[in-house]
This record gives structure tokens, sequence and C-alpha cells, in this order.
């Protein structure tokens, strides 16, 4: 077209033959890198199906269409955002979503129930509530407001805890969670998996979890794996077989290497490293097809084929196991089990088999009586057992190789030789329950509309009245304006002059424009509670409707106080009438009010409407104007043109200020004069022509008002239809429209690049990073006892952060710095940046090339990279790179070179082959690794010689934090030092970086030196200290380190004190004297 090219349609397959299940009591992990599609299932069989995609196949639940069930009452999705209002207190959060996803109330209890649980109920407190808050360790926060990253009232882990805690709280029978581990510490993780855990085991409900880069201790809880890549599957069975199975077709885990990790890569190009000699590499059709031609896949179809409708479970055990067997023979020409290949629905003949029932549960002496969270339900008689393994190989299912015979050796003594732990798949017919209640799971919502309104117009004066900030200059905003007007135009003279009638109209105008604007500044407040709409509604918590009800009762009573404030102020400042007994304010009054309520609906609607905030005041502004246009005061009436008229008759702002002059020029003190008394018509030459009127009237007429107090009620009538008209586009918005979350969509299919595009960016990066055209300082940082504590108001004493810390860091190097928790790390970070911190809370000293460290200088030598990134949205990578490099490199940088610079940076960080797309397409087309890359290109703008990165690889899969890394050292090639908080590195991450600093609980360092090749350094110098464990095979040397230190995921104490370990070590002597040199070569 005229106005450039239409943007083409791309289509893209996201899942491609999925096929598989979920049973009761299981936890399935779904893993995959970039682009696999662990989202997009996610999504799908939770019933959210974006818009404009097909889907073919189908989705049941117990047998069930998708179609056919209320599925948001069976299963919920927690994504992987944390969207909460941050005015409620954890506690609300909770009891909220339980009595709107729960029917069953505390009131419904049974005796029995009454009495276990008694004590919550005396408290009036919700026993479910409290249960869920327990379960995942969320009492000690329970009344504290759940805040956000801008109301820091609760940490990011325990706010992600919050926001499984908010499904938990209902009765939902599937659980989805999309990047559990997104924005917490494995620790957390481990926690928060092992609580949903037992809640897994006892409820005997289903899960599944995606995760990046889980570690060894969070990947053995789950039972089940299914592992995607580009929307194929490419193994889907239980968790311990994963390993096996690829080692079978030549890809063998790395000693310390992280399965995670492992699994995450093995199927993608760079599973390359992993294939051992001998064996073909495969491409992903020769995974997908391996895995179709596997006995696991073919169980899978035996058990989604089968007509009737069957659970299976899982159990574990060691001999004895107490199990008895029967054989029960089943012989050609009976109905046997319909598995037959995927695809294939009929069988050409009947064969003999042999069924293996469990007839005997031994009442003691057996492992499997024992309560055990490694059971995914308790093995009764007359199960049939389909499947075993042990502690190595991979499991054998019975179906697929035909059963063990009579005449074969018998399986009791088969299973009996499998060496512990043993592993049983057992499967029953499905058990469907008959009583389930009607309002839980056959209607839409659980709630009635009357109820729903109720809870939510609580909720809503909860937040606006605890957010007393924005109410406080909400009323700072109307008594100011207010008096400021009333001042300015104070005592307006009700006497018969064209400038004292221009100014009564000023008021006018003046009021319906700030009662219209006021509320515009609860815009950006309704765009944020519109996420938390799309997520409680999405899962339907509530109707739009009654969510529309209570947001308008909500805030009718703050509207009001509004209203009445400034009416009083300026009626009576400006000296309005109060005659007829006052008839004449309370008209002025109503229609202040139904501004206001006009007002707030018209913000409440864009809010609804607009895709996002920009666009929402860009169409609010735009409304803005034409109402302030079409008003009547800046443009007549009769100067209007009549094609615009319509404009102008529709605009409730004209009938407001219409009403407001009607209503004062027909008081007494305008309509008791005629024009034909008035002696100087130049001061009223309204009244030339119009002997009889009135002067109001005369007034009125020359502005082309009517004149009839009736038009008052006309224009009544007007305010609240558009009041009416407002909110019913405000309902049609929210029930209706769906607007894209603004978060990174792992399921971007990442395009591919040829050999020789990989071939020409590998050029330009080693080309970039040996020819810098702006060369960096070196500097050499060195940090000697370093300490710094915070006080806690709440106790009144100081807590340690970090103990008497030391290390040093030279031009080129690359220094990790590693703990558990995340505060150690992150406030040596902050304090060697001199960033978020309090210099006066800081003990030691700072060396730069030997000098005391002074701030100010300092900071025009470095650079840092946050874990939050904020950038302009409609710039371009390269203009936000070049605004950067214009504003901090120095005025001797011409404009040639500094553009030369810009370029090499792109190159070096590989975003030249994107540079021209727009900041604001990385949320929507771009994985988080480009937006880290362009956070780090940002602060490289700035020549740094010391750069410093907070946790850079945090969010991300094990692939991309690779190429982060990989990037960082192409930055320390060009002669800068490279600093580093990470949480959790692999020993690919961490043999990149030239040294590393561990530091345990309270900030003392455990460990400074060399990290060595896959982290051999730090490893031997742990294991060489006596009595420290060897570092297990299947964990990476940082997760082995903070284990044995006593920081760990499942382990929290330690073994011996490693921070006197180090104090008296060779290394630390060594240190010690390195350190003491550079300090000297300062003097």
């Amino acid at each position: 077209g005229p106005f450039g090219e239409k943007k083409r349609r791309r289509e893209s397959v996201l899942l491609n033959d999925v096929t598989g299940y979920l049973m009761p009591g299981t936890l399935t992990l779904v893993l995959g890198p970039p682009g696999c599609g662990e989202t997009t299932l996610h999504n799908i069989l939770a019933g959210s199906i974006p818009p404009q995609s097909s889907l073919e196949g189908s989705i049941t639940y117990n047998g069930e269409a998708i179609q056919n069930v209320r599925i948001e009452r069976l299963a919920a999705l927690v994504g992987q955002r944390d969207i909460h209002l941050p005015w409620l207190t954890v506690r609300e959060t909770l009891a909220f979503a339980r009595s709107c996803t729960l029917a069953f109330k505390a009131t419904d209890y049974g005796p029995e129930l009454q009495t276990i649980m008694g004590e919550a109920l005396k408290l009036g407190q919700d026993p479910k509530v409290e249960i869920t808050l327990s379960m995942m360790g969320l009492k000690r926060v329970a009344n504290r407001p759940v805040g956000n990253h801008l109301i820091p009232t609760i940490t990011e882990d325990e706010r992600h805890r919050v926001s499984a805690a908010e499904m938990f709280a209902g009765a939902y029978a599937v659980y989805f969670f999309d990047q559990l581990n997104t924005r917490v510490e494995d620790s957390v993780t481990y926690d928060l998996v092992t609580a949903v855990r037992i809640f897994t085991r006892v409820r005997q409900i289903t899960v599944m979890a995606s995760l990046s880069q889980p570690s060894p201790e969070v990947f053995d809880l789950f039972d089940r794996l299914i592992l995607l890549n580009q929307g194929h599957i490419v193994y889907q069975g239980p968790r311990e077989d994963a390993l096996p199975y690829f080692e079978s077709l030549g890809y063998k885990k790395p000693r310390h290497l992280g399965v995670g990790e492992y699994l995450q890569e093995v199927t993608t190009d760079e599973g390359e490293m992993y294939l051992q000699p001998g064996f073909k590499k495969l491409e992903l059709g020769d995974f997908v097809s391996a895995y179709q031609a596997s006995d696991m896949y073919k169980d899978v179809c035996r058990i989604v084929d089968d007509q009737d409708l069957l659970q299976e479970f899982w159990v574990q055990g060691c001999h004895p196991l107490g199990l008895n067997f029967i054989e029960r023979k089943q012989y050609e020409g009976d109905r046997i089990t319909n598995f037959v290949e995927r695809k294939q629905h009929a069988v050409d003949r009947a064969v003999s088999c042999t069924s293996y029932i469990v007839s005997e549960v031994a009442d003691e002496g057996g492992s499997l009586l024992e309560i055990s969270m490694d059971h995914t339900t308790n093995v009764q008689p007359g199960d049939e057992l389909v499947g075993f393994g042990g502690a190595t190989g991979l499991f054998q299912y019975l179906k697929i190789r035909g059963l063990y015979s009579s005449t074969k050796e018998s399986l009791q003594t088969v299973i009996e030789r499998i060496s512990d732990p043993v592993r049983l798949q057992f499967e029953r017919p499905f058990q469907r329950i008959r009583r389930v209640l009607t309002k839980q799971y056959h209607r839409d919502y659980v709630l009635e509309q009357k109820s729903e309104v109720y809870s939510l117009f609580n909720r809503e004066i909860n937040v606006t009245w605890r957010g007393k900030f924005g109410l406080y200059i909400r009323l700072f905003q109307v008594v100011f304006v207010s008096l400021f007007l009333g001042f300015l135009l104070f005592r307006i003279r009700n006497i018969p002059n064209q400038f004292d009638l221009n100014l009564l109209r000023t008021v006018y105008f003046v009021s319906v424009l700030n009662m219209t604007l006021f509320n515009m500044g609860q815009l950006p407040v309704l765009m944020d509670e519109r996420a938390v709409y799309y997520k409680q509604q999405g899962a339907h918590f509530f109707r739009p409707g009654s969510y529309l009800l209570a947001k308008i009762a909500g805030s009718i009573p703050f509207s009001l106080c509004e209203g009445t404030v400034w009416a009083l102020v300026v009626y009576i400042l400006t000296g309005r009438t109060f005659a007829d007994g006052g008839w004449h304010f309370y008209v002025y009054y109503l229609v202040v009010v139904l501004t206001v309520l006009n007002g707030a609906a018209m913000t409440r609607f864009f809010s609804a409407f607009a895709p996002n905030l920009e666009k929402a005041g860009l169409f609010i502004g735009l409304a803005v104007a034409f109402l302030i246009l079409f008003a009547g005061f800046l443009v007549p009436r009769f100067v209007v043109p009549k094609y615009w008229l319509w404009m102008y008759y529709i605009n409730p702002m004209q009938w407001a200020i219409s009403a407001l002059m009607i209503n004062d020029l027909n008081s007494p003190s305008y309509s008791k004069t005629l024009c034909s008394e008035v002696t100087n018509l130049g001061d009223l030459p309204q009244c030339i022509g119009r002997a009889n009127n009135t002067i109001g009237h005369a007034f009125l007429a020359r502005g082309q008002f009517y004149t009839s107090n009736s038009w008052i009620a006309v224009a009544i009538a007007v305010l609240l239809a558009w009041f009416v008209i407002w909110n019913a586009l405000t309902y049609y918005a929210l029930a209706k429209i769906r607007h894209a979350q603004p978060f990174k969509r792992r399921d971007f299919r990442v395009e591919k690049k040829n050999s020789a595009e990989k071939h020409q960016i590998e050029n330009e990066v080693e080309n970039a990073s040996r020819k810098l055209s702006q060369i960096a300082l070196p500097i050499t940082l060195s940090w000697h006892e370093l300490s710094y504590d915070v006080m806690i108001p709440a106790i009144g004493k100081a807590r340690t952060i970090l103990s008497y810390v030391s290390g040093w860091g030279e031009s080129g190097d690359m220094v990790a710095i590693l703990d558990s928790g995340g505060e150690g790390r992150s406030t040596l970070l902050n304090c060697l940046a001199g960033c978020k911190i309090l210099p006066d809370r800081i003990g030691g000293q700072i060396l730069v090339n030997g000098y005391p460290k002074v701030q100010k200088a300092f900071a025009s030598y470095m650079g840092y990279v946050d874990k939050i990134d904020a950038y302009t949205p409609y710039m371009t990578i390269h203009e936000t790179v070049a605004f950067s490099a214009a504003l901090r490199l120095g005025k001797t940088t011409t404009r040639q070179r500094r553009f030369d610079f810009v370029e090499e940076i792109l190159e070096l960080l590989e975003l030249k082959h994107m540079k021209d797309r727009l900041v604001i397409s990385l949320v929507d087309e771009v994985t988080l690794e480009q937006e880290k890359r362009l956070a780090i290109a940002t602060e490289l703008a700035a020549n740094p010689s010391v750069l410093f990165l907070d946790d850079p690889t945090k969010g991300l899969d094990s692939l991309s934090a690779s190429h982060i890394v990989d990037c960082l050292k192409n930055i320390a090639g060009t002669g800068r030092l490279v600093i580093s908080a990470l949480r959790h590195p692999s020993q690919r991450i961490l043999s990149a970086f030239t040294k590393a600093q561990i530091l345990k609980r309270g900030g003392e360092i455990v460990y400074f030196g060399s990290a060595g090749k896959d982290g051999e350094m730090i490893r031997a110098y742990f294991e060489a200290i006596p009595g420290t464990p060897l570092c297990p095979p299947n964990k990476s040397v940082s997760s082995f380190v903070i284990d044995v230190i006593g920081d760990g995921i499942s382990t929290r104490k330690a073994v011996k004190d490693y921070a006197f370990e180090y104090r008296v070590s060779e290394l630390a002597l060594r240190n010690h004297v390195h350190s003491g040199l550079l300090t000297v070569e300062g003097a």
C-alpha cells in the first residue's frame, strides 16, 4: 500500500503429534530448549488456546473431551509472572482465591473435621487457607502485603510461592506450572516442589511443571519426564530412565554435569559434544523416530488408545516388597487390550498372553507397605503389574513384550533379582467419583453473582484504602486545584458585567474539565490490576460483570469525596448563590459528581480496551481533546461546522457546562434584572436586541445555550446515559478482549543459522574482540577485609552480610562470585560497584590500581548490568546502544568513532543481524537471551574498564546461559575486567571464569582462587579437606560446594566450618601475600 508493505502473517507449528497422558498422584517434568513448545503445551492442556490458532487432535479429562468439561474448575495454570494486588496481604490473597474457587466451605465441615480444625475455627481462620500457608512456608509473612518489585514487602521467592499457593487454595484436580523456577533460587525451588509433591501424593492431584536448568535434587523429585524439542516429543517416560535411554542412543552425560542441562541440550545441535565414538549423530527427526520406536512410546499409545479408562501408578521400594502375584491367562479369541501401533486401531488376530495380578499385599515386612513419597498411590489386591525396573537399565513394559508366559522364568523370580530400589508400574480400572459437588465442577463459577460482587467490593475498598499515598495525592490534587481556582476567581461579582459573566463561565468549564481529568491519574493502577483480572477471570474466579459492578461501587465513595470537596470549596469561594433553598448548589453538586463518575468510567474503559499503557494514554488524550474542543467553551456552537454538530450534541462535557450555566444564570442573581433596565449596554453587549430578556437569559442566548431549567434535567439524563455507555463498553472489553501479556515467550521458534551464517558471525565476533576502537584503561580492582551489615528495624540489630572478604581481579580476568542465598554475592558486587548500598556501612578497603577507590571517579570506568532491564520501547536496538554511547563517552570522541564503536559492540555481542528491530519486539519476538545481550551492550557502550553483572544467566536455559557467558568471555578478551554474581553455574559456565569467590551464609569466604577447567581446581580444593565427601558424578561443582558448606538445596548443615578451613589453608596464605603486594604496589 501507499503507507508501507502489509505485514505478512507468519504461521508456525508449535506442537507436532504430541501424545501422552498425566495420571493422578504424579509429578511430570517438562524440559526442552527455547522454542520447544512447553509453554504452549501447558496452555493447551489447561484449556487456554491462544486466539488465531488451530488445534488438531483431542484432549480428554477422564475420558471426556475437553470441550465437554468445565476445564476452569478442573485445571489451574500457574504462569511465569507473579501477578497480584500489592496491597492485599498474603492471607487475604489466598482467602479470596479460596472463596472464589472452592465450594466446600468451613460451614460444610462435619463433626470430625470440625474437631480436627477446631483451633483454626476458634480463631476465626479458614482451615484450608491456614493449611496452604503452612504447606507453602508462608506463615511468617501471612499478614504482610504481597507487594511487587516497587513495593518490596516480601521477597521475590515468597511472592513466587504465593502464586502457587493462590491456586492450591482451590480444589483443582490438575495443576500446570509454567517455568516454576524462573525467578527463585534452587533451594527455594526444591522446597516448593517438595511441598507440591506432598500435596500431590496426599490429595491425588496431577501436576505438570516446566523448569529451566533444574538442579539434580529438584529433578529427582519428579516421577515422569517429557522432553520436547521444536514441538516434538523426543522422550516421555520415567524420570530415572532418561539418562539410560539417551546413552543407548550414544549420548552420554559427562561427570559433574547437571542432568537438566544435559537433557535440554542433548537433542539440539550442541548435543554433539555428548556423542560417544562409534555412534552416529542424530538429527531431530532421528530422535523423534527413535522415541516412537521405543517401548516407552508404545506403552503410552497403549494407555491412550485403550477403550477402557485406566489409572497408571508407580511405586518404589526395596526387597522384600511384600507382594504376591497370580497369573491370569488370556487365550486366543478372547478380548485383549486394544494396543496397536500408533495410528492403527485394529488387530489382525488375537494372541495368548498372561497378566500378573496382585493377589496379596503382606500385612508386615514389605517395603511397599511403608508410607513413602516414592509411591504415587498404594498398591491394592487386584492391581495389574504392567512394568518393572531397577536402579540401572531401562524400564521393562510387560504388555509391550507380550508378557511373561508360564513356560518362562517366573516374574516373581525376575523381580527378586532386580537391584534395589525396585520400580513397579501398575494399572487398575479408573474409579469414578460419584458424589461431586455440583457447584465445584459443573458450574462456570462457584459463587453466586451477589456473593461475588460483595467479595470483590470488599477487596476493592481494602486495596484502595491501603494505597494511602495515592489517596493523599488525589485529595491534595482536589484541594489544591479547587483552592487555587476559588481564590483566583474569588467572589465573582453578581453585577451585570460581561467580564464577570465570562469569569463565571470559566469557573464551570474548569470545574467540569478537572473533574473529568482527575481520575485519569488512576490509569497506571488500573492497567496493573488488569493483569490480575486476566489471570483470575481466566481461572473463573468471578464473572466480568461482578468485577465491573464491584469496581463501580468501590469507586463511588472516593468519587463522592472528590466531588464534595470540590463543590464546597469552589462554590463558596467563588460566591455562588444559595438562594431558593440551596437548589442551585445541589444542582451544581450533582453535576460535578456525575462528571467525576463519568471521568472514572471513561478511564476504566480505556484501561480495559487499550492494549498497553502508552496507547491507553494516547486514546484518553485524543478523547479529552475532542471533549474540550466541542464543549462549547473554546468553540461556540454557532462556529462549529454543521457536519461536526453531532459531536457537540453528544459531548457530556458540553451538557455538564450547559447545565451549570443554566442553573446559575436562572438564579435570582441574574433573573431579576431585564436587559431594558441596563443603562450601559457596552458592559452587556448580549442585551442588545433582547430588551425583554433577563441578563442571564440574554447571556445564554448569545452563547447559543438553552435557557429553560428543563434542559438541566436533559443534561443530567445525558450524563447518566454516558455513565451507562462507558460501563457497557467496559463490560464488553472485560468480557471479550484479552490483550497479550508482556512476558518472554520460550516457545518462540529460534531461527536456525546455516554454517555460512554461523561462520560469518564468528568472524565478526573475533574481529570485534581484537579491534574495539575504544581502548579500556587497564584496572586492577582489589578488596581487602571487606565487611557490610544492614540494620533490621524489627529487631533493632545489625545483620552481617559480608565478613572480612578479600580478593582481586585484573584486566582480562573473569571473576565469579557464588553463594547460596543471593544476599552475599549481590551485596559484594554492589559494594565493589558502589551501587545500591550505604557507603557508611562498608568496612575494609577497595583499591583501584593500588589506590583507594573514589566512587565519583570510578563511576566513569565501570558498567553495571542489573537484574531489571529498562529501555525506551520504541527505539531500535542500535539506537538504544548509540544513545548510551552518546551520553557516556567523552566529548573527545567524534561522532564517527562513536558510530564505529557501537557497530563493534553489536558485532561482539552478536546483535548486528537484529540491530534495526524495536526494543519492544524483545517482548514478543525475541528470546530473553537477546534482551540480556542488549543490557550488556548498553553498558559496554560506556567503554568500561570493569563490567559488573548481577546474575546475568538468571531465567535462561543452559544453552542461552552458555551463550551469554561466551559474550562475557569475548568482552574480557578486549582487556576488561568482568565481575559477575552467579547462582549455581554449570561446569561449562564456571570453566569460562578465571577466578571464583565462594561465600557461605553470613558472608564468610570459603574459597577464592582459580576455577580451572570444569571447576576442577575448586573441586580438588574441597575434596582435599579431610571429612569432605567426593563430588557425585551427577552434580555440578558449584552445587557440590554449596552443599558441603551447609547452604545447599537439600542439605542445610555443614560437616565442618569451611570458612575456618579456608583461613588456615595454604591457598588463603598465597592469596594474602598476593593481596598485600597489590597494596604495596599502589603505595
